[in-house]
Formats: structure tokens, C-alpha cells, sequence
């Protein structure tokens, strides 16, 4: 259980390739196969090369440890700071989006269904990752472009419940909100539960990856926008959503946390506050 948490939580896992790791049947190979369940980045290190690479490990190219030791942790260094750039993200979405329809061609029916909701997802958010990763100024361009147009509307639901939304939408979410879906009636119940009581101000979904946290949120945000929740379970009126997300140009910060919250309310043809934009400045 303790490692199942530590996978869950970690920031990446370092594989160490040994006769032992490779075997799918071990207990190290078990805890690199739960790391590839949570979508975590593995990245692999060879000491010696008569080991065989996994296949499950799809086109993940493993560090050359057999030779200098400086150099192999200088490139370890360099791929582990990289993770952190739109180059690194995008290659480890192209790694899961591989690992995603390898593991379609083996599913059930029901279990198709939702990988092809995670492929959607992966190839839409690696359109937007390779084109930071191309051109970062221009990205950061179009999305601010993108916030000043969500900044001077408020968007509509296909089908209002009762007249005009009033909810804004800042940034464009993480996932279309599926039109199929099925179960999570207990989770949407004590999400919303929570929304409706005043007293809280922070919600955690946690859980394997793949199981449907985001689409399970995407659509009951989509429903907010009519001004009720999900599965009959009342009206709610939101003042607005904010999408920030750990990859792309809207990063979560400090600085984006305020400007995006202001832009939520700010009158009808107001653009921006004097203090996001004093903050901005000194920034």
C-alpha cells in the first residue's frame, strides 16, 4: 500500500533495467507497470546491456549507463530538467498516447469506450503542447487572445435551462465533456454537496489514472453552465470558471491565479484590473 502511494504521488519513477525489472512477473516490474497505470514518466536507465527492453515499455529509449558514469548522469540531469519543458511534456504525452492504443487492441468492449476518450483527450492536448514547444511566443499570443475574447463574453449552453447563462468561462477546458458516461452517481453527489456548501473552498479528485476524473468534472461543469448540476441533483449558479492546467501556457501561478480570477469579475467591457496589471508589470 505504502508503494502504491508513493507511485501515485511521485513526480516521475527511475527504472534501473536488471534481469529482475524486465520480468513482468517480478515485483519491481509490478511497480513500473502500476507507474505506467497512474501515467507517470519512467524514465530507464541501462547498466548492462545483454538486459532486454520491456515491450512494455513501448519507444521509451533508455539511458546508456554501461559507459562514463559522468556523462550518463549528466544526460539523466538534463532529461529529468526537461520534463519540465514543453519539449519533455510533449514527449512523454506522445509516450502515453502510444501506450494508449497498445493497450485498445487488447481491451474489452466497455474498456474501449474510455481509452477512446483518453486518446481524444492525449492527441488534443499534444496538438496544443507541440505548438508551445514550436513556438512558444506566439502560443502565449493565442492564448491571451483567447482569455481577452472569454474576458468580454459569457458563454452560452447548447440548451439554457432558464434564459441567459451567468456563468463565464475563462480558458478552455482540459477535456470535451463526453456525451457518453455512465456510474459515478455517489461521486457526483458529494461533488456536489460540496459546491453547494459555503463553508468549503478546496476539492480534491484523486484516483488511478484512466478511471475518468476529468471527464466526470468536465461534465458537470458543462452542466453548471445551464445552472444546474449533473443527474438531477439541483440548480447551482456559478459567477465563473477558471481552467488552469500544469502544461500548455497557462501554467498555474501566483500571477495567472489573480489575473484569471479578476477577469471572472470584471464587468461587461472591462478588460483588466489595476492591480493584476500593476503585478504584471513588476513581474
Amino acid at each position: 500500500m505504502a508503494r502504491a502511494d508513493a507511485l501515485r504521488e511521485c513526480a516521475s519513477l527511475l527504472l534501473i533495467l536488471t534481469p529482475s525489472s524486465a520480468d513482468l512477473h517480478d515485483d519491481s516490474a509490478r511497480e513500473w507497470r502500476l507507474a505506467l497505470k497512474y501515467k507517470k514518466p519512467i524514465i530507464t536507465v541501462r547498466k548492462t546491456p545483454d538486459v532486454d527492453f520491456p515491450l512494455l515499455l513501448g519507444k521509451r529509449t533508455p539511458l546508456d549507463f554501461a559507459g562514463p558514469t559522468t556523462a550518463a548522469i549528466i544526460e539523466l540531469r538534463q532529461y529529468l530538467d526537461g520534463l519540465n519543458t514543453a519539449a519533455g511534456q510533449l514527449r512523454e504525452l506522445e509516450y502515453r498516447l502510444a501506450d494508449a492504443k497498445r493497450e485498445r487492441r487488447t481491451a474489452s468492449p466497455e474498456q474501449r469506450l474510455r481509452i477512446d476518450q483518453d486518446v481524444a483527450g492525449l492527441e488534443a492536448e499534444i496538438k496544443t503542447v507541440r505548438a508551445v514547444a514550436q513556438d512558444p511566443e506566439a502560443a502565449i499570443q493565442r492564448a491571451g487572445a483567447r482569455t481577452e475574447a472569454a474576458m468580454q463574453r459569457e458563454r452560452q449552453p447548447e440548451h439554457p435551462a432558464a434564459g441567459r447563462a451567468h456563468t463565464k468561462f475563462i480558458n478552455p477546458p482540459p477535456l470535451v465533456a463526453p456525451s457518453y458516461f455512465q456510474d459515478r452517481h455517489v461521486e457526483n453527489k458529494l461533488v456536489a454537496e460540496f459546491l453547494n456548501d459555503p463553508g468549503y473552498r478546496l476539492l480534491t479528485v484523486a484516483g488511478r489514472g484512466g478511471v475518468g476524473k476529468t471527464a466526470m468534472l468536465c461534465r458537470l461543469l458543462k452542466a453548471l453552465e445551464s445552472g444546474s448540476l449533473p443527474d438531477d441533483l439541483g440548480e447551482l449558479r456559478l459567477g465563473g470558471i477558471v481552467y488552469l492546467s500544469a502544461v500548455g501556457t497557462r501554467r498555474v501561478s501566483s500571477l495567472t491565479c489573480m489575473k484569471t480570477s479578476c477577469a471572472c469579475c470584471l464587468p461587461t467591457g472591462r478588460r483588466t484590473c489595476p492591480p493584476c496589471t500593476r503585478t504584471q508589470r513588476r513581474a
